[in-house]
């Protein structure tokens, strides 16, 4: 690669012809492959009684938040896949060349999203397990949830330990 006048690397004209065609060939390879997205997070009745107000607020947002770290990881597949049948028919040396131009970031980036679905789920099940918690034992409840920014899965483990499903839960 030969570089421009601030010292950037400028790819070739067969790197760039390349470029251009393997991006022409990329919507076609994304609209052929199957994307599916199936979210129905509540189901509460409506209208509900006013102690359920705060879970319902919860499950809206955590919800919410979930699907999107879902969708953004599903996206990321969704195009692995596409490449993956965009450069499988070009030699070997364009394979790497390809990777390296336009899979290794989005490959990289792919690598978080379970990462961020977890801790998410962490967060979702310590919020309202502390408040069922006060509902549940009010003589003995004190609220010690740590701030938002220090609750990470494991933190959820003290607040559902006395709920039947929570074990259930973290296994899922």
């Amino acid at each position: 690669m030969a570089t421009d006048a601030y010292g950037f690397l400028t790819p070739s004209s067969t790197t760039l012809a390349m470029g251009i065609s393997l991006y022409r060939q990329f919507p076609k390879a994304l609209k052929g492959t199957p994307l599916t997205r199936r979210y129905n997070w509540s189901n509460l009745p409506n209208p509900i009684g006013v102690q359920w107000m705060a879970y319902s607020w919860m499950l809206d947002e955590f919800g919410r938040e979930l699907a999107n770290t879902i969708n953004r990881f599903t996206n990321d597949v969704h195009s692995l896949t596409a490449w993956s049948r965009v450069i499988q028919s070009l030699t070997q040396k364009k394979q790497f060349d390809a990777t390296h131009e336009f899979i290794d970031t989005l490959a990289t980036n792919a690598l978080n999203p379970p990462y961020v679905v977890k801790g998410r789920f962490g967060f979702a099940a310590a919020h309202p397990c502390h408040q069922a918690n006060m509902l549940k034992r009010p003589a003995t409840w004190s609220d010690d949830l740590p701030l938002d920014y220090d609750i990470y899965p494991h933190v959820a483990d003290k607040y559902g330990k006395s709920w039947g499903g929570y074990k259930g839960l973290k296994r899922a």
